[in-house]
């Protein structure tokens, strides 16, 4: 049986997205599957001053988000997110001009599994109830996939106070 997911950003939050600081970057995570196919995702600017911006869609959170967190206001993202970040990425970059849409429809849909949870070393968890084992550092480690995409939001400076939307759809063969 496939399951099909399409969820907007605003409807989860109650409201829309907002970046305060101008030149900053936001980190939304996206209650969704915890592993499937990606088929489209559309973000825009609703209100504000019309800026050019980017998104990546990503399957960590890059421990950036406390417990709880769904999302986080990154200041200088060019410094301060993680090295290597953008090996998270599902997808290709959206890039939009100042006043554009951001779309991307993808046919069949991207691959993807989440790669963030808890590690079993700290929290006891049992190692049958886990996901796919991944190589850290040589060592293997287990990851709990949490229910969930992570999108980073990345407008030009002069953007603070702007509200965004965001709409993503996926599919999930639960048969596997």
């Amino acid at each position: 049986m496939i399951q099909v997911m399409e969820l907007c950003a605003s409807r989860i939050r109650g409201n829309q997205l907002v970046i305060a600081g101008s030149g900053n970057a936001l980190l939304q995570k996206v209650p969704f599957f915890p592993f499937g196919f990606l088929s489209k995702v559309i973000a825009q600017q609703m209100d504000g001053t019309n800026v050019a911006f980017t998104v990546n869609v990503l399957n960590s959170g890059l421990g950036l988000l406390s417990p709880g967190q769904t999302s986080v206001e990154i200041a200088n993202p060019a410094t301060t997110l993680p090295a290597g970040w953008e090996m998270f990425r599902i997808m290709d970059v959206l890039t939009a001009i100042a006043g554009a849409r951001a779309t991307n429809y993808i046919p069949g849909g991207i691959p993807y599994r989440n790669l963030d949870g808890p590690d079993p070393a700290r929290s006891g968890v049992s190692k049958a109830n886990l996901s796919t084992p991944i190589n850290q550092g040589g060592q293997t480690a287990y990851t709990d996939a949490q229910r969930c995409i992570y999108v980073l939001f990345q407008p030009a400076a002069g953007a603070a106070g702007a509200h965004w939307e965001l709409a993503v759809t996926g599919f999930n063969n639960v048969s596997r």
